[in-house]
């Protein structure tokens, strides 16, 4: 459910995404470059679709936002909260940035809680009403 603010709340459900993380060094830190692209559908319509378009660039904006702002969450509860490395952060160093890893293994997970996250989202609304059902 996405909130439009003065526009009300509109469902939009995810058909597809893609996610790419890139692995940067700064200076002795590390910063994750998170990328998402998300296709998404409006198949539960509580305004009319003629609404809904003219609003599209605010709803794409809405799911972004939502999207980045779970993405942040994930990364808060398993990364900064509990320690954890299960999206795989270390082996994407060992893969792009091996140099960063090689020598210091025992500060990893724990270190990623000191790295850099900046999360980009382009989510896009491309299916309405009763496209989305076909």
């Amino acid at each position: 459910m996405l909130d439009l603010g003065d526009q009300g709340r509109i469902t939009a459900e995810v058909e597809r995404a893609s996610c790419s993380i890139r692995v940067e060094r700064e200076g002795d830190s590390v910063r994750f470059r998170i990328s998402v692209d998300a296709r998404a559908e409006i198949a539960d319509e509580t305004k009319p679709q003629k609404m809904v378009r003219e609003s599209l660039d605010h709803i794409n904006a809405a799911l972004s936002d939502r999207i980045e702002a779970d993405v942040r969450r994930a990364i808060d509860q398993s990364v900064m909260k509990s320690g954890c490395d299960v999206i795989g952060l270390e082996r994407l160093m060992m893969q792009q940035e091996p140099e960063l890893v090689k020598g210091s293994e025992d500060r990893w997970p724990a270190g990623l809680k000191d790295c850099l996250y900046d999360i980009e989202v382009k989510a896009v609304v491309d299916k309405f009403g009763e496209e989305a059902e076909h």
